[in-house]
């Protein structure tokens, strides 16, 4: 790779900013460790508010990470990335009990998505997005199977993620103007299947969460990406929820299965095929 890697183009020519690869490496493996970190908190925390046998519930914003069963205030050495979970041996430092390995599964994933995405896909300094933008997805998903909602707090740091791309590109406004584009597009496009389908079974297909997740999406992949985007969500859905119904012996239409992983999968797909210049943007 060249000593300084310029991103890939993006819409009306746009060029991105050039940073040398030991910066980017740096800067991508901190900030994917703090990022996992953060979502693992959010992974623990958002689901609190569903779930019908907790007693307490934790902003994601507010308040220091804690133990969630002996809730003593954890310390910065407690809280390294990857490496306190493997130097505690997986237990709390305080009472001993077992912490899950969700934590360091989650911080994990995060810094080998950026990895694969600057070394094997070429991507310069956009591997760092691949990196943040994948692994909240991945929570979104994850939320989104078992409780059938994609929480709003994930929904915002995709658009402030979306900002800070906006910042690193000499031409902010025509990706902008592309993405309001592509929102308009995505929101719409499932706006409207929600409201016919409201109208003609009597029952919501879409919920709100799905198309404010399409919504943002389209400010990352254009107008242009919106059809491979929800080619993608829609094909995946239908692979897993088609085996799921016959199992489950549920031939009717009230099967009720998230598209927010589908979409969140064809919202990727499409992000990273653009940046390598598979796919237009």
């Amino acid at each position: 790779m060249d000593p300084a890697i310029k991103s890939r183009g993006v819409a009306g020519g746009a060029k991105m900013i050039e940073l040398p690869n030991f910066i980017i490496v740096i800067l991508g493996c901190l900030l994917s460790l703090a990022w996992g970190s953060f979502m693992g908190a959010a992974f623990f925390r958002i689901p609190l508010r569903f779930s019908t046998e907790n007693t307490f519930v934790l902003s994601l914003w507010k308040g220091r990470s804690e133990c969630p069963c002996c809730h003593h205030v954890l310390s910065v050495f407690d809280l390294v990335p990857i490496f306190s979970w493997i130097f505690l041996k997986g237990k709390c430092r305080y009472c001993h009990t077992k912490i899950g390995s969700s934590y360091f599964l989650i911080e994990f994933f995060a810094l080998f998505v950026f990895l694969v995405s600057f070394y094997v896909l070429s991507l310069g300094y956009i591997a760092i997005f691949v990196s943040l933008i994948t692994t909240t997805l991945l929570i979104m998903s994850l939320i989104d199977l078992k409780y059938y909602i994609l929480p709003d707090e994930l929904q915002l740091l995709l658009l402030i993620l979306f900002v800070a791309l906006c910042l690193t590109s000499d031409t902010p406004i025509d990706l902008l103007l592309n993405g309001f584009w592509g929102l308009l597009l995505g929101a719409g496009l499932l706006l409207l299947v929600r409201i016919v389908y409201l109208y003609w079974r009597g029952i919501e297909g879409i919920g709100l969460g799905d198309i404010k997740l399409v919504g943002i999406a389209g400010l990352y992949i254009g107008m242009q990406g919106i059809p491979f985007m929800l080619l993608i969500g829609s094909l995946s859905t239908l692979c897993i929820a088609i085996p799921y119904m016959l199992i489950q012996k549920k031939k009717d239409m009230k099967l009720m299965f998230p598209f927010g992983p589908g979409l969140a999968l064809g919202f990727l797909v499409t992000f990273v095929l653009q940046y390598a210049k598979v796919l237009p943007l």
